[in-house]
This record gives structure tokens, sequence and C-alpha cells, in this order.
């Protein structure tokens, strides 16, 4: 029984090795060596059941083996297929892995193997996957690769793999995953591996492919993932990428892409990642991009992007990460992008983006990373934010925001990068912000927080930073906390602070008291006051006392404040300004009161009307007090009504002080005056004005009675008529009279010119006044209509009341002209100017037209006119000049007959042009065409020339007309007429 159990077993044991080879046994162990199997973590684990040993049979037992009939099939030295699958495989490949020729999957990512990629790898015909990511793999890619003809999955990523693709892969027509990334790759891209259709994942990134994306990567329309990033790809993103509907992954990032973000890959609607950052993309983002809707990460950061985040991408749902960071948008955030639920990391910095972030983005509780730095945010941030609990990093810093931060914030609980610095926040951080105790950076720097700072020497360690400098915070806000900031964590920044206590300007006198203050926290602090930039020595106080004051004591003061527990900062107060006066406010002079004392005893009741003398005391000066003093320096409590102390006279002292003590006083008195009579003037009629006379002392002008209304000066001008009252004395003892004012109106008169007129000028009429020979309405009254034939000087005179007024013309009587008188003449072709004894010839009546002259030739029918001007006086005559050419018609000559008396040009054939008939001698010259008015139709040669009766091509109508035949030697000349008939 024991032996035929035996039997099957030891024929199994034969079957099992069996299945190897010599020959891959052999490559085994090669491959073994080569790598240090020997020190593989494989080997070194402590479980022999997976090791390699060559002792024995190859068996599936062995690490990473799969044998199937006898041969190799499978060598996977990372089963796990990630980089924590490292197996240590150390060393090269060795030209024997050609040996293992049944080999179908060979995986040796995440090793440290290095070396070229061995010529024999080819030969293993069978390979289906191949994958050598994550190792040290120098040299080019073999260029008989394509002997690989089954392979479907070929990944040598991440090694150092230089040279350009081989035409050869792109002859794998079965591939479905082809992954060079992360190698050092050159040169462009073979365009024929857009032929490649079955391939469904294309990683070339991170390599320094050079060329543009090509169009015809749209012809892979089974791709899944289109990876190009990180090379130096040039050009626009070509629409063809369009087709390319069930990619999942398009990564064009870190390239040198230009042009504008084609609309067309709207389509790409299955697309979950997204990345073109990194490019020198312009433009706006499509709004249609918001069709996305699988959309998970979006990357367009880093280009020159610009317009608004569209508003559709509300509908984004999926989103988990979005980075438009590092463009040029503009615009505000929409409330509606509260649909990003999912979101964790939003980064839109260095763009120039307004205005708040909208409360509603509290629906952000999956958010981890918000980088808003380096735009134009405003507003204060909402408490409904305390709900993104999940927040790590959150980045404000270089914007306008304001506020304070609100308390609920301590909610942060995962918080590890805070930078909010250089806005406008304020007010105090809380206390409970020490419960973000994952906390490793902290930036407040440039706001304006004041108040303790938090306690976070329980969170931040050796690695933290701490940034609180140009803010509004003292010594006592953090020296309990200083001593472990300073010392326990990588970096601390509290210096500068911003400048302590309030600008102060003060404005004191001389010989007062001043001090200065300066109120900073902190229980160990050191002071010292500076004037005018140097330090005062003994000024070491938190107060200044200047006491008395001198002019000397002017100027700018400061303090400098240190501490000896907060070491390195120094807090500077702001300035307070001093100025030092020797002269203090002035007193005004306050006019003497008076009151009647009718029992003549020196004592009397005066009306004190405190806020007038107030108001002349002070004028127009500011924050000064006035108060009264006898003469005594007594103070004095002056009422109204107040009875003098002093007989007769009281004199009352005012003074004028300010704030910082100093005065200026003046004196005026209370007078008990005596019952008098006021001065008094007749009623006056006066014509325009009246100027007041003068009035004896103690007297004065009044436009109302009792002193009241204006009171006027002597010397003031009056111009209307009115009642002056003269008031003296006061209250009882008072006395006024009045005079009536009459002031006449002036008299106008009408201003008339000086006048020169021909033989006589009539007398107009007048508005105001009326004519006279002689000054002052004197000599002959001359009325309108009178006629001046004697050049004279006349007067316009008028009397109103008690005003008159006159003014007066000249006129000039100029003696009559008289011209030539021509008749009517009628010449032939021309006429010539005799001379002229009185005028002058002009084409025009009036003097006007052109003026002609003794001589000129008149060749034309026209009028002319001969016209003197002399003053006012002109005269004028006008004769015609006839221009015929009849009159030109000489003697009978043998040749007129030559000239024909008539033409009839109507085409007909017959006497259609009017010429000289040379039948029987011959006349040579010229002939000229003239109508009745002498005006040239046409001009022609005698022997060869005729005329057709028209002038420029327009027929003329039927008429007579004349000619002019001059010989050719100018001895002869025949003119005549003719006629014209139609």
């Amino acid at each position: 029984m024991k032996l035929y159990l035996l039997l099957p077993i030891l024929f199994f044991f034969q079957f099992i090795d069996a299945q190897v080879t010599p020959a891959e046994k052999a490559a085994l162990q090669a491959f073994y060596i080569a790598t240090d199997g020997p020190n593989w973590d494989s080997e070194t684990d402590g479980d022999p059941t997976n090791d390699w040993d060559f002792t024995g049979p190859v068996t599936d037992d062995w690490y990473g083996l799969t044998i199937v009939g006898g041969h190799v099939v499978g060598m996977d030295m990372n089963p796990t297929d990630n980089g924590y699958g490292n197996n240590n495989l150390t060393g090269v490949i060795p030209e024997e892995i050609g040996d293992l020729s049944f080999l179908q999957t060979l995986d040796l990512s995440n090793q440290n193997l290095n070396g070229t990629i061995p010529n024999r790898l080819t030969e293993l015909t069978e390979l289906q996957w191949l994958q050598l990511k994550a190792n040290n793999f120098t040299g080019t890619i073999p260029s008989d690769i394509d002997n690989l003809t089954k392979l479907i999955h070929l990944d040598i990523s991440s090694n150092q793999m230089t040279g350009e693709i081989p035409l050869a892969v792109t002859r794998l027509a079965n591939l479905r995953t082809l992954n060079l990334r992360g190698n050092k790759l050159s040169g462009e891209i073979p365009i024929e591996i857009t032929d490649m259709i079955n391939l469904r994942v294309l990683r070339l990134g991170n390599n320094q492919f050079t060329g543009t994306v090509y169009p015809e990567y749209g012809n892979l329309t089974n791709l899944t993932e289109l990876g190009l990033g990180s090379n130096q790809l040039s050009g626009e993103i070509p629409i063809t990428l369009q087709s390319l509907i069930d990619l999942r992954i398009l990564n064009l990032s870190h390239n040198q892409l230009t042009g504008t973000l084609p609309v067309e890959l709207r389509s790409l609607i299955n697309a979950e990642i997204i990345d073109f950052s990194y490019n020198g993309l312009v433009g706006n983002i499509p709004p249609e991009y918001g069709e996305w809707l699988s959309i998970v990460s979006l990357s367009l950061s880093s280009n020159q992007l610009s317009g608004q985040i569209p508003e559709s991408f509300n509908k984004l749902v999926t989103l988990e990460y979005l980075d438009l960071g590092h463009n040029s948008l503009t615009g505000t955030l929409f409330p509606s992008f509260s649909a990003w639920t999912k979101i964790k990391t939003l980064n839109l910095s260095a763009n120039q983006l307004s205005g708040n972030i909208p409360d509603s983005y509290a629906s952000f509780v999956n958010l981890e990373s918000l980088w808003l730095s380096d735009n134009l945010f405003s507003g204060e941030l909402s408490p409904s934010f305390s709900q993104w609990t999940n927040i790590k990093s959150l980045y404000l810093f270089l914007n306008n925001f304001s506020g304070e931060i609100p308390e609920t914030y301590s909610s942060f609980v995962n918080l590890e990068y805070l930078n909010i610095s250089k806005n406008q926040f304020s007010g105090e951080l809380s206390p409970s912000f020490s419960n973000w105790l994952n906390i490793k950076t902290l930036d407040f720097g440039h706001n304006q927080f004041e108040g303790s700072v938090p306690n976070f020497t329980g969170v931040l360690t050796g690695t933290d930073f701490l940034e609180i400098r140009s803010n509004n915070f003292q010594f006592g806000d953090f020296e309990d906390e200083f001593d472990y900031y300073d010392q326990s964590i990588a970096g601390f920044h509290y210096s500068p602070q911003a400048k302590v206590n309030d600008t102060e300007t003060f404005n004191r006198c001389t010989g007062s008291s001043l001090t200065l203050s300066t109120v900073v926290s902190g229980s160990a602090n050191v002071y010292q006051w500076f004037k005018d930039g140097a330090p005062i020595s003994g000024a070491t106080d938190a107060d200044l006392v200047l006491d008395p004051l001198s002019v000397s004591d002017a100027g700018v003061y400061t303090c400098e404040i240190t501490s000896t527990i907060v070491t390195g900062l120094t807090l500077e107060r702001n300035p307070i300004t001093i100025t030092v006066n020797n002269n203090g406010p002035t007193a005004n002079v306050v006019a003497d009161i008076y009151s009647c004392d009718l029992d003549g005893d020196g004592y009397t009741t005066f009306a004190i009307d405190l806020a007038d003398i107030e108001a002349q005391a002070i004028g127009t000066q500011t924050g000064v007090t006035v108060s009264y003093f006898d003469v005594s320096g007594t103070p004095l409590a002056l009422t109204d009504p107040y009875t003098n102390t002093v007989q007769d006279q009281e004199a009352i002292t005012v003074r004028v002080s300010d704030s910082g003590g100093c005065y200026n006083e003046s004196v005026f008195n209370l007078i008990a005056t005596q019952p008098i009579t006021a001065d008094s003037l007749e009623d006056v009629i006066a014509c325009g004005s009246y100027i007041l006379p003068a009035l004896n002392t103690g007297n004065r002008y009044f436009t109302g009675t009792n002193a009241s209304g204006t009171q006027l000066q002597p010397g003031d001008e009056i111009t209307s008529s009115q009642t002056i009252y003269i008031h003296t004395g006061a209250g009882n003892c008072g006395d006024e009279t009045s005079f009536n004012l009459t002031i006449d109106a002036p008299a106008t008169v009408d201003q008339l010119n000086d006048v020169t007129e021909c033989e006589a000028y009539v007398l107009p009429e007048l508005v105001n006044g009326n004519y006279y020979t002689e000054s002052g309405g004197q000599g002959i009254a001359l009325y309108e209509g009178d006629s001046i034939t004697e050049t004279t000087t006349l007067y316009v005179y008028k009397e109103s009341g008690s005003c008159s007024n006159e003014s007066s013309f000249t006129v000039n009587i100029v003696p009559s002209l008289s011209v030539d008188q021509l008749n009517d003449v009628t010449e032939c072709e021309a006429y010539v100017l005799p001379e002229l004894v009185n005028g002058n010839y002009y084409t025009e009546s009036g003097g006007q037209g052109i003026a002609l002259y003794e001589g000129d030739s008149i060749t034309e029918t026209t009028t002319l006119y001969v016209y003197k001007e002399s003053g006012s006086c002109s005269d004028e005559s006008s004769f015609t000049v006839n221009i015929d050419l009849l009159a030109c018609e000489g003697p009978n000559d043998p040749k007129r007959v030559l000239f024909p008396k008539f033409f009839t040009p109507n085409n007909d054939g017959v006497n259609d042009r009017w010429k000289v008939d040379q039948e029987f001698f011959t006349l040579e010259g010229t002939v000229s065409i003239y109508d009745r008015y002498g005006k040239l139709l046409s001009h022609f040669d005698a022997l060869s020339g005729s005329w057709d009766g028209t002038l420029n091509g327009r027929r003329l109508p039927a008429s007579d007309y004349w000619f002019k035949f001059v010989e050719r030697d100018g001895k002869t000349t025949i003119t005549g007429h003719f006629s014209l008939k139609r």
C-alpha cells in the first residue's frame, strides 16, 4: 500500500522539476546573481518557503514566479504594484533574461536596478506585460522593441532613459498602455504614435520633448488618459481633442502652450482630471467648461487667463481640486459656488479677484486647503466658516480683508498652516486659537492686531514658525511666552510693531506746566524720551514733566520703549508736538459803556450785554475763555444789570485765557454821564448825493431813532432820500434830533456825436433834454426838424429840481460837389476813356466796382459811372459805351462778295457751313466770327477753315453775326455781317 502511494508522489515531483528547462533555470540563476538575490527582502525575511533555492527544482513557490507547462511565464518582483513593493533588487538585468522565452509578464518596478535595458529582452516575443518603472535604467529604448508584437502594456516610467522614442515603439499595434513619463527623453514625439488606435493610456510627461500637441491625437478615440505634461511642447491646444470623449485624465501642464482655451473641449464630459497649468494660455475661461460634470480635479493655474470665473462652474459639484491661481482673473466670487461641497483644495491666489468671501461657502465642509492670497479681496470673514473643520492650509495674505478673526475658528483643529499677513485685520486674537493642536506655521504679520497673543507654547514645536510683526502688539501681550518662542521654535518674528499711543499736539505759554505720558504694557519696560530726535538726559520714566515751560521746550517729543524680557523689540511712541508761545491769546479792545446819572451823584445802573463784551474781546479766536477783574485784580462777577462801585467811572479788566494757562487783558470803562443836547441840522435838498458834515463831540448819526439802525460817520456820502437822526448821550441822558434829506435824481440828457453833413443837417428828436445855441439853456431854443445850414456848436440841456445836465455837439456843413457829365457813345471795337476834370471812373454806382482811368480801353458795351466824394458830400453821373461791329463796316470792296450773306447749318448737306469763297481768286488771312455783343465765337484760316454755327458744341440761334477778315500781310481788313438761318 505505501509503495503505491510513493510512486505517484515521485512522479509528481519529477513532473514539476521537468516544467522548467535547464536554460530557463540557468537564466533565473543569472538573474538572481546579477540582482544581488541573497539580499532580496524575500530572501532575508526569515521565510524560506518562497526562497529561490537552486539546489532543488524551480516551483511556483519561488517569490514572484509563475510556472505554466514547465516554463516560466511570469516574473513579478512587485506583486503589490506600488512603491512599497520593493524587493530590494540591485544591479542590472542580465542578457540571459532572453532565455526565458516563454515569459509573458515581467514586472521589475520600484527596485534599485540600473544599467541599460538588455537587447535580448526584445527576444521575449511572448511578452505581453513589461513593467520596468521606478528604477535607475539609463540608455535608450531598444530600437527592435517592435519584436514584442504581443505587448499590450509597456511601462518604463521614472527612470533615466535618454534619446528619442524609436519608431519601433509606434509599431506595437496591440499596445494598450504606453508609459514613458519621468525620463530624460527628448526630440519630437513621433507623429506615428497617433496611429496607435488601440492605446488606452498614453503617458509621455516629465521628459524633454519638443514640438507641438498634434491635432492627430484626436484619432486616439480609445484613450482614457493622455499625459504630455512637463515637456517643452509649444503651439495651441488642438480642438481635435474634443473627439477623445472617453478621456478620464488630460494633462498638458508645464509646457509652452499658447492661445486660448478651446470651447470645443466642452465635449470631454467624462473627464475627471484636467491640468493645463504652467503654460502661456490667454483669454477667458469658457463658460462651456461648466459642462464637465464628472470633473474631480481642474488646474488652469500659472497662465495668463483673464475675465471672471464662469458662474456655470457652480454645476461642477464633483470638484475636489480647483487651481486657478497665478492668472489675471477679475470679478467677484459667486455665492452659487457653494455647490462645491466636495471641494478639498481651492487655489485662486495671485489674481485680481475682489469682493468678499460669500457666507454660503460655509458649505465647504471637506475643505483642506484654501489659497486666496495676493488678490484684492476685502470685507470680514464670516463666523460660519468655522464649519471648515478639515482645513489644514489657509492662505489669505496680501489682500484687503478687515475686521476680527472670528473666535469660532478655534474649531480648525486640523489646521497646520495659516498665513493671513498683509491685510487690514484688527482686534484681538482669541485665546481659544491655542486649540489648533496641529499648527506648524502661523503668520499674523502686517495687520492691526492688538491685545494678548494666544498662548501657542503647547502646540508650536522646534520646526514651527510664528510671525506677529508689524501689528499693534506690546511687550505685555506675549512676554510670558517670549522665552519659549525665542528658544524653542524654528522661527519667531515679532519686530517691528506699530507706534504706540496717539499723536498729540499741545499749544502752551511760557511758565505753564505740561506732563507728557506713554502707556505701554509690560512688566520690565525701559523708557527713553527724545526731543527732535535727540535723547533727553535723565528722561527714563513713562512720564516726562516739563515745568515751567520755556520757549526752548518747543519741539517734537517721542519715546522709545524696550524690555529686558522681550529683547530685540523697540516700541516708539507716536510724536507729541509742543508749541510754546510768549504772547498767548489777545484781549481785544472793548467799547466803554455809558449810563445816565439823573441825580448827579456819580452812580447809576448799567445794562451789561456779556455776550457782546465777550465777542468784542475774543474776536475770531477759538479755544479761549473770558473772565473779569476790578482795578485791584480781584475777580469780578459782572452781571446784567450792574451798578458801578466807583464814582463816575469804573474800570473793568477783561482777561482772555487759553487752555494752556496763557492770557491777555484789556480794560473798558463804565461811565456815568449827565444829560446832554444833540446837534441840530436843517432839512437838506441835494442833487445826486450829500456829504454828512462834522458833528460836535459825543454826537453820532444813525438811520433809526434812539441810536438804532446803521451808524453813519461824518464824511459819508448819502445817495438816497431819508430821515437821519443825530444822537448823543446814553439812556435817560441821551438826546436826539433829526433832519430830512431829499436827494434829487441827476438829470439825464442825450449824448449826440459830432456830425458832418452836406449843405444842411436836420435836428433829430431828443429823448432827454432840449436844443440851445448856448450853454446852460441860454441862447436860441431849437427843435426837432430844424435845419442847420452853417457849421456851429449846439447844446442839449435839461433841468430837474436841484439837478441839471448838459451835453454838446458840433455840426459841420460841407459845400455840395459836381462831377463831369459825359454823353453815351457808340464805337466799333473799343472806346478810350477821356480825361476828367471832376470825378473818377467806376464800373459800379457809388464809387464801387473797378476804378478806371483816363486812356483805359473799353471793348464791351457797358455803363460807366463818374463819381466824386468829399466829406459827407458826393456826386455822380453815368454814360453808356456801346461797342457795335456795324460801326466797323468799311467802304465797299470787291473782295466783300467772297463773304456769304447767310448760311443754313441744318445738316442737309446744302450751305451747312459759313466759309470764304475761294473759287475765282484766293484770299489768305484769318477770319473771326462775333455775336452782336462783340463776343468772339470762332477764329479760323480763310483758306481752309469754316464755321458750323456752334459754340463749344452748342448750336447758336438764328440771328445776325459779324465777321472780321485780316489779310495775311495785314494790309487789308474787311468787316461785315451775315445771317444764320435755321
